[in-house]
């Protein structure tokens, strides 16, 4: 971890810059089930994991077996993200984003009236994929599919800051701050789309998504997974 008293170095800032716009396309992909039928955020697995409990206890076995698909994708995309830079070639991020691309494409391709539970599948395979691809920034790790943890690093490293008068912890607020703005912003334009055009909102993506790939490309900075 470099020192908050020197300035980050051009790779340091690169894979964080990547880093703002994964998070970005998190907080963009991860609206989709909560605008659609579904009503759940899907980037992470505690509601899904829930229903199975609850389903299984009142001996609902199609919604018991609706989730446990959906878990299964979510364990797919943390599957393949620790297989693929170890089995083949093909550079983890860029893989990522071209897991994304597809995800937004059937964000938009799926048809309405289904289970509400299908409208969860894109964003647990993509954005597990995605998690597991983008782990954080400056030795900081930082999740882009959820704001939880990142919240509780910037409130509490901003209080290092400002009560007990720690400048070390500047670097790490900047961080965890600017990966919330990200994370939120992508929520933001997602739901603005959505409201415009929603029947292919959720194609603009593609656009982060080039400019995450662009600064994700392999060779431009060290450190990158895959």
């Amino acid at each position: 971890m470099e020192s908050n008293n020197e300035k980050p170095g051009n790779d340091a800032q690169r894979e964080a810059h990547a880093h703002y716009a994964a998070a970005f396309i998190g907080g963009f992909l991860g609206l989709y089930p909560i605008v659609s039928a579904a009503h759940i955020f899907g980037s992470a697995q505690t509601a899904n994991l829930i229903e199975i409990v609850v389903a299984a206890i009142a001996g609902d076995k199609r919604t018991v077996a609706m989730h446990v698909f959906g878990a299964s994708l979510y364990c797919l995309g943390i599957l393949l993200a620790t297989l693929i830079p170890k089995r083949t070639r093909i550079p983890l991020k860029t893989a990522a984003m071209a897991v994304d691309s597809a995800a937004a494409v059937a964000m938009c391709a799926i048809p309405k009236g289904l289970n509400p539970a299908v409208y969860l599948y894109p964003t647990f395979l993509s954005l597990s994929f995605h998690w597991c691809a983008f782990k954080g920034g400056y030795g900081y790790t930082s999740s882009v599919i959820f704001s939880t943890n990142n919240m509780r690093m910037f409130v509490s490293s901003v209080a290092e800051i400002l009560i007990n008068g720690d400048s070390s912890f500047v670097t790490k607020a900047k961080f965890f701050g600017a990966t919330l703005l990200s994370f939120h912003a992508g929520i933001a334009f997602s739901y603005i789309a959505w409201k415009t055009i929603p029947g292919w909102s959720f194609l603009i993506a593609l656009v982060p998504i080039s400019v995450c790939a662009f600064l994700s490309r392999p060779g431009h900075h060290s450190g990158t997974a895959g």
